[in-house]
């Protein structure tokens, strides 16, 4: 027995430095996909509250003959964790926009996303894909 050699119950540094490249990579490929992916999920959440909204203004309009005294208080908006909702009402006509805030400030992807009375859908970012 005195003959054997001890195996070693540690790893090496090649080892170890290996395993670190590799988590590493993994890190990198997945860390900005889950990001794109949260930004996708709190765009969608804003626009879902923006129609929802939406389709409360009209119900307003259909009780009142007009836009006007509506606000998102009285028609009780939902409160977004990553996006301010902003409500401009104009004569007969609104526009509901979506300001980025918190974690999306620096969104480049779509920026401020918009809805107005006539179904129109835009961004400040000028991307076709948002509302999509």
């Amino acid at each position: 027995m005195n003959g054997m050699k001890r195996r070693q119950k540690a790893f090496s540094l090649l080892e170890l430095l290996i395993s670190m490249t590799i988590i590493g990579i993994l890190v990198g490929i997945c860390v900005p996909r889950y990001r794109h992916y949260f930004v996708k999920k709190e765009q969608k959440e804003a626009q879902m509250a923006m129609l929802d909204l939406a389709e409360k203004l009209e119900n307003y309009y259909l009780e009142n003959g007009s836009y006007s005294g509506a606000t998102k208080e009285n028609l009780d908006a939902k409160n977004l964790e990553n996006y301010d909702l902003q409500l401009t009402i104009k004569n007969d006509s609104y526009q509901i926009s979506a300001i980025p805030k918190n974690k999306l400030v620096d969104d480049q992807i779509c920026g401020t996303i918009t809805f107005d009375s006539d179904g129109n859908q835009g961004n400040s970012a000028g991307n076709n894909s948002c509302w999509q």
